[in-house]
This record gives structure tokens, C-alpha cells and sequence, in this order.
């Protein structure tokens, strides 16, 4: 790996796969030595896990030449100037994103929930696990697409991101929902400004969630609740030897 540029996090640990496959970390520090990354890594600032990582000042044009050059295996994003990677799913959180499809469609046939989206969020450039707009709404789009006429977005995290939130409130996204797997709640956010949503509401899984306008739904959240099992308990401290 190149000493001016490191991970936002460890990759080797637990994320949303349990660690990202070798050869994902193999295409991500290889892209990392790629001219557009190479000139524009100016310092270190903290992650949002308190971790230090590399930030890069880059033009988001840079980065959006940078990603098109991305295998498939890798998606990109880029986030307050810091290139990120979006980690793979795995079956719980894949799992997750299908149930959450099935109730929005229930809910109304018309919309569609969009996997992965690539939006343009100001300056930066993310990529929601879901994007909740009317079906062929992207139609024509490019990679990025504009998020406006988008209803929510979704991401199903194990910690929320601050600086994601902002993103998306910034853009003026109307909804962002959060499922937090470890915690198996479900945060609505709601009412963006600048600095982010003022309405935020968060509730277990497996009680109603109501969606405000523009949607002014209830979402059933029970069957997200049996996909989410609580932790088991911790095992007991073995007994301390005997003296």
C-alpha cells in the first residue's frame, strides 16, 4: 500500500461482510496510487470512528474518473473530500434491503426502491443502500444521478455517520432512514437544512414507523425485527483459579 494514503477503516475487521475479500482490498490499494489520489493527498484528519485516515482535497471530477476506472467489484464514494469505499453486503443486510423493497411496495406499487444508487449530494458522491423514487425515475441517468424527485434514502449501518447525514439533509433528500442492525432500531430523519435534519425519530424494530411527508406512511417494521435476533448474551467470566 502507498504511505500517503490508508483506510478509513481496518479492513480486516468486522464491517457490513466481516472483512472486505482479498481481492477488493488488492483493487482499492491499487486504485490508491492512482495520479488523481497521488496529487491531492494533503494531510490526515479523523474518521468518524475517531480512527486517522488519509484526506484527500480532490476535484470531484477527479474522483468521478477515478471510480469510472473502478472494477465492478468496487464502489466507490467521496465524502467532505476523503475517498471511501462502499463495503460489499452480506446475507443479513442483503436480506434487510429485499424486505425493506417488499414493504415499500406494498406500500405503493408506483415507487421503487433502488439498490445502490449513485447520487450527487452537493460535492460529494454517495451511494445509499436503497433510494426510494418513482419507478424509471433514473432512466437516462449516469453514474450519478441528481437526487431531486428522490423520496428517501436508506442505509442499514452498524453506527450512523454524522457526516452522511449531513450529506443527504444538505441535498434537501426530504427522508433518510437508518436501520441499525446492532441495535435493531429504525431512525427517520426528516425536515433537511444545511446542518442536517432537525426531525430525527428513532424506534425498536418491530413497532410502526411513521413516514411523514412527502410519503405519510406507516412502515410495518416486524418482519425487519425477525431478521435482526437479538445479540446472545454474553457467556459467564470463567471461575478464577483456585489460591
Amino acid at each position: 500500500m502507498s504511505d500517503r494514503w490508508r483506510w478509513e477503516y481496518d479492513p480486516d475487521r468486522a464491517h457490513v461482510a466481516d472483512g472486505l475479500p482479498p481481492r477488493v482490498v488488492h483493487e482499492v490499494e491499487r486504485l490508491a496510487d492512482h495520479p488523481a489520489v497521488r496529487r491531492t493527498v494533503t494531510g490526515t484528519a479523523p474518521s468518524a470512528d475517531g480512527k486517522r485516515a488519509h484526506r484527500a482535497d480532490m476535484p470531484v471530477e477527479d474522483f468521478e474518473e477515478l471510480a469510472a476506472r473502478a472494477p465492478e467489484t468496487v464502489w466507490l464514494e467521496f465524502l467532505d473530500g476523503r475517498l471511501l469505499v462502499k463495503p460489499p453486503s452480506d446475507g443479513a443486510h442483503g436480506e434487510l434491503l429485499r424486505e425493506m423493497t417488499g414493504l415499500f411496495l406494498d406500500l405503493s406499487p408506483d415507487l421503487w426502491l433502488y439498490p445502490w444508487r449513485g447520487l450527487r449530494l452537493g460535492d460529494s458522491r454517495l451511494r445509499p443502500d436503497g433510494t426510494l423514487a418513482p419507478r424509471r425515475h433514473f432512466r437516462g441517468a449516469g453514474e450519478w444521478a441528481a437526487p431531486a424527485g428522490a423520496l428517501l434514502t436508506l442505509d442499514v449501518v452498524a453506527a450512523p455517520s454524522p457526516a452522511r447525514i449531513r450529506a443527504h439533509a444538505a441535498a434537501r433528500l426530504p427522508l433518510h432512514l437508518l436501520v441499525e442492525r446492532e441495535r435493531r432500531t429504525l431512525t427517520v430523519c426528516a425536515e433537511p437544512h444545511d446542518d442536517g435534519y432537525r426531525g430525527v425519530t428513532t424506534r425498536p424494530l418491530g413497532v410502526p414507523a411513521e413516514l411523514p411527508a412527502p410519503l405519510g406512511l406507516s412502515l410495518d417494521t416486524v418482519t425487519l425485527a425477525a431478521l435482526t435476533p437479538p445479540a446472545p448474551p454474553a457467556s459467564p467470566a470463567p471461575p478464577a483459579p483456585a489460591s
